[in-house]
């Protein structure tokens, strides 16, 4: 999982848009691709089909899941006002749908992880100016610096059978094997390890299909199993649950607040709207607490910076709401 990560990470760095901000940066086009999208002004006109609703409701859902009390609607508003002239630019084809669809997911979505929303590929061929990967259908974009227009690159991933040195080389999920881009394992039973993963399931089947010993086994493990363990310290639960080391028993993940109790539980997991501090040498349970924000020292918890989702350290060692640009370069 982690190696299918860090491609995601690999292409963030290869494009001048930063991946904090790539909520802004899924932009849209210069024809009816932007804030009116492909839908036309009857779609647009509906409630959350636009640019202006989406942010809103991103923004009511970051206030609403805000613990430290420092983050305001029209402050996140402002921070954000650079978001829509994203979905302007050249190519980018997201519409009323993709809005509606994302406003959707922050009006009804949970407190906890990040909310994702999917953005269709651009128009603009390889060699067309860009100024957003999302302006390009082959997704890549690259720029000199963020202020001067780049132009879209073919990609140069591989299919497979291709030629690589890294899986980052190759399409999708495929793992590159001794140079080769090739599909991860499918069957229970397979060999695996280093270079070569498991797929994340078998179609059909029960289970999290897991690298164990040097080949692929078909884990399940339940809500209120016991964890499967390789026996060198590893433990495997089914896909949406975690293992509780509190009496190694597969539980479901739950979100909470500053001053909670935290860590693994006999019937589930608690993750923090903040951060887990350890009650003891153990660090199996915690209490929830609270992280800085908005004009708060960096250093509020610990001797390192930390600040709540949503905001970063700034020179002046306090905590800050992050900011979404408006593009320095609009690429005609």
């Amino acid at each position: 999982m982690w190696e299918r990560r860090s491609k995601i990470a690999a292409r963030c760095l290869r494009t001048s848009v930063a991946c904090g901000v790539l909520f802004a940066a899924a932009c849209g086009s210069s024809d009816k691709a932007g804030r009116d999208g492909t839908g036309g002004d009857d779609d647009a006109a509906e409630p959350g089909a636009t640019c202006e609703a989406m942010v809103r409701s991103k923004c009511a859902w970051q206030v609403r899941c805000d613990t430290t009390g420092t983050l305001k609607l029209d402050a996140c508003l402002q921070a954000n006002a650079g978001t829509c002239a994203w979905y302007e630019l050249p190519g980018v084809t997201v519409g009323p749908t993709e809005f509606r669809a994302c406003a959707t997911k922050y009006d009804a979505g949970a407190c906890g992880p990040p909310i994702a929303c999917s953005f269709p590929a651009g128009a603009n061929a390889p060699g067309a100016a860009c100024a957003s990967d999302l302006g390009c259908t082959t997704n890549l974009c690259y720029q000199a610096s963020p202020d001067t227009c780049g132009s879209c690159a073919l990609d140069g991933r591989h299919p497979v059978g291709g030629t690589c040195t890294f899986s980052m080389d190759c399409l999708g999920v495929l793992d590159c094997v001794g140079g080769v881009c090739s599909e991860p394992v499918r069957e229970e039973g397979g060999a695996c390890g280093g270079e070569r993963t498991c797929a994340p399931n078998i179609p059909g089947k029960e289970g999290l299909l897991s690298c164990i010993n040097g080949a692929c086994k078909l884990v399940v493990a339940g809500r209120g199993d016991a964890c499967y363990t390789d026996g060198q310290g590893a433990y495997y639960c089914n896909a949406g649950l975690i293992c509780s080391f509190l009496n190694t028993t597969c539980v479901p993940i739950r979100y909470d607040v500053p001053g909670k109790p935290c860590g693994g539980f006999a019937d589930e997991y608690v993750f923090c709207r903040g951060m887990c501090m350890p009650n003891d040498s153990t660090g199996v349970q915690g209490t929830c607490i609270r992280l800085p924000g908005a004009g708060e020292s960096c250093h509020a918890v610990s001797s390192f910076e930390q600040c709540a989702d949503g905001f970063y350290c700034g020179s002046n060692d306090t905590c800050v709401l992050a900011q979404t640009p408006a593009p320095q370069a609009t690429c005609p």
